[in-house]
This record gives structure tokens, sequence and C-alpha cells, in this order.
């Protein structure tokens, strides 16, 4: 399920040290990502870098990268004013290759990325076919390169689950982006001299500089105590931390200015009388759609397991995936 987090500041380091803030939040996500971590400090107004592996990371990560643990050096005698984590739990490619923060080959993008590109393979051919060479055979490169050839368009083409950052260093500009339907979580705060993500609240929480407050969103928490609903809209119950929007994209210009864009609106349905005689060929229809999607989903370099309780949902999906693996899928 991986974790990313981040901040973007513009006050002075002497108020604001990102490896402190950065390295506290990914602490508080470690727990999705056992498999690698690995993290980036940017100065946006002198595009200067340097990235750091763990003592999760690969040792030829390591060897490649060295510690975040000698992050502080760096950081005092370069004032980054942006900073990323991620800690990797790996399903496609779980090999050294799909380390991140993850850089296209003219290291011009970098990137944080939580969830899974279900259509990487039919994007790879297309992106190939317009002249891409890729490196490695993650989904993530994928993405990269996505979004290096069509720009913020390629959120269109993108079937998956996903929640991620993604500074340009071409345009100085940050983006934070989620799937259509939210699947993959990420909170965000701002601040007038700062700007903080995560892939949980608690990240943001686990320092005080980020935030302060400990005040109760009461709107969120009435509709949750009396109207038992919740997740229906940005807010969250704590008041100050927001949801980024599903199905967006966040914008972070070098003055930290943001605006917001949507890239997918759910279609409106209009209701119709049933024509029973269709009725078998919706069926089939609705089989091929199920199947279809099950068989996107079961793309994996590790060996899957099947979650299987007594309902119609999870029977279904089990029942499709047998079929496309013969029998003896693990639930």
């Amino acid at each position: 399920m991986c974790g990313i987090s981040g901040l973007v500041t513009k006050s002075n380091y002497s108020l604001i040290k990102p490896d402190s803030i950065l390295f506290k939040m990914m602490d508080n996500i470690r727990h999705r990502g056992p498999d690698d971590e690995g993290c980036v400090f940017i100065n946006r107004h002198r595009a200067t870098w340097k990235a750091f592996a763990s003592e999760k990371s690969p040792w030829s990560v390591q060897k490649m990268l060295g510690a975040a643990t000698n992050a502080s050096y760096w950081v005092e005698r370069n004032c980054p004013d942006l900073a990323m984590s991620h800690c990797r739990f790996a399903i496609i490619r779980p090999t050294p290759e799909g380390h991140q923060p993850f850089w296209d080959s003219n290291h011009q993008i970098c990137m944080v990325f939580n969830g899974e590109l279900y259509n990487y393979v039919e994007l790879r051919k297309e992106l190939e076919a317009a002249g891409c060479v890729f490196k490695t055979k993650t989904d993530t490169e994928v993405l990269v390169e996505a979004y290096r050839v069509w720009g913020v368009a390629c959120f269109k083409q993108f079937n998956g689950m996903w929640a991620l950052a993604i500074y340009d260093f071409k345009r100085r500009e940050l983006l934070l982006s989620r799937d259509r339907t939210g699947e993959r979580p990420l909170y965000w705060v701002r601040r007038p001299d700062m700007i903080c993500f995560a892939s949980e609240i608690k990240a943001l929480l686990s320092d005080q500089t980020v935030y302060r407050s400990s005040d109760v969103n009461t709107d969120a928490a009435y509709a949750f105590l009396c109207q038992s609903v919740s997740d229906f809209d940005d807010n969250t119950f704590f008041q100050g931390i927001q949801r980024v929007p599903p199905a967006s994209i966040v914008r972070i210009s070098l003055a930290n200015t943001v605006s917001i864009e949507r890239f997918w609106q759910a279609p409106v349905m209009r209701l119709e009388t049933l024509d029973t005689q269709r009725i078998p060929v919706l069926c089939e229809e609705l089989r091929e759609l199920l199947k279809s999607a099950v068989k996107l989903r079961l793309r994996a370099d590790v060996p899957l397991n099947l979650a299987l309780s007594g309902g119609l949902d999870s029977s279904s999906i089990v029942a499709v995936a047998s079929e496309l693996l013969g029998p003896g899928v693990d639930t």
C-alpha cells in the first residue's frame, strides 16, 4: 500500500527544518512500506537536490544514495524548500529498480507514488511507440514517462489507484493527485509558510510545526455522530486537515500559490425503463466488464491472495480470478 509524505515551505531554514519534519512524518507511515524507503530534498530556486536511502533500502541503493541519517549535513548547507519521502510496499517489480523517489532519465521530474497502474502494460506500449525508452519494468516509470510526454493529461489515461506527488523542475511546480474515486488516501495541511501532505493524518500530527491546533471539525463530527456519514467531502475530523480531492490535480507554484482542477467527473446516468428482453445481453456485458477488471488487477510480481468473505462481491471476484488463474487460488 506504500506511504508518501512531503512538505514545501517558503520560510527561512532556521524557522522550519524540513529534514526533521519529514523524518517524523516518515516514522508515522513506516508501517505502510516494509520493503524500501527513500527521501529527497530539493531547493526549488537553485534547482539543486539530494536523494537519500534508508537502512531498509537494498544495499545497492544505499551504496548509491547514502543514508538518510546523513541528510542534515546537506540540508543545512543547501536550504531546501521541498522534501518528499516514500515507504515502499512492492507488488510490481520488487527489485531496487523500483526505488522511490523516482526520476525520469533527465532528472527533470521527481515523483513519489502510492498505488498501482493497472493498465501500465498497455500505456508502456503506447509510450514506446511514441519514442520512449524505458530503463525498468515498473509501473512507476510508466507513470513518470506518461507525465513527461502528455503532461497532466496523462491522468485521464490511467486505469488504477494512486496518490502521488510530482515535482516538475522545468515548470518549478509541485503536483498532488489522487485517482478518480479516491481509493488511495492523501491528506494535506495548508499554512501561510508551509504546505504538508501525507498518506495518513497521523503523519501530519507528528510535528507541531506542521499542525498546532487540537480543534475538532464540528461539522464532520456532527455528520458522523448524527447521520452516520463520513468521507463524503474533503473535510476530516481535524480542523485544518483536508483530503486532497479525488480525480483532481493540485498545483503548487514556486510562490506556493495553490490551484485545483478536476481531470474527471462521474457521468450522470439517466434511469430508463428496463427492457426485460435485454437482460441476458446486459448480464453478459456485466460479466465481461467484471472479468476485464479482475484480469487487470491480477498483474503482480509477487504471490497473490484474495480476500474472501460471505458477500456476493468478493465471491464474484474470487470466482472470476479462479477462472483466469485456474484452481487453487489462495484466499
